[in-house]
């Protein structure tokens, strides 16, 4: 199994209960083994991930997909894709459904958290998991980091 990690910005003012981005598991499952979700400007947010959902269901947008680099530079190329637009997008989970992690970013740039997986987020072949915004307004700019394998 190989380890990938990438990092990537995420504009603000994605509307409250809005995605922010999806982990999207093409040919291979994907384990996530930790994302750091760090704020890039003065505007406080909320970030929940939530569970997987069918593909099927999610349209990303041609062109707001990011493609993940391999820590090893002779690894495999990734199969996981992050999309950051859509056409049809992820809806937010609605009760009873949890997200498994949920957490305010205060409003100073350089802010953030840490999510350590002991117990990897596992998304199977053709499903998602996603980054939303769960703070009352729009967010702050983010730069998220995740590290995963697959």
């Amino acid at each position: 199994m190989a380890t990938y990690e990438m990092t990537f910005s995420c504009p603000g003012g994605i509307a409250a209960g809005a995605p922010i981005c999806s982990f999207h598991a093409t040919s291979r499952p994907v384990r996530i083994k930790e994302m750091r979700i760090i704020n890039g400007s003065a505007t406080a947010t909320k970030c929940g991930l939530a569970p997987g959902a069918a593909v099927g269901t999610v349209v990303p947008l041609a062109g707001g997909q990011l493609v993940p680099n391999p820590r090893n530079p002779l690894g495999a190329a990734s199969t996981m894709r992050v999309d950051t637009t859509w056409t049809s997008a992820p809806a937010a989970p609605v009760p009873p459904v949890q997200y498994s992690r949920n957490e305010d970013i205060g409003g100073s740039v350089g802010v953030g958290v840490s999510w350590p997986f002991p117990e990897p987020e596992e998304i199977p072949i053709g499903y998602i998991q996603t980054l939303f915004n769960t703070a009352g307004g729009a967010n702050g700019a983010l730069d998220i980091t995740v590290v995963y394998d697959e």
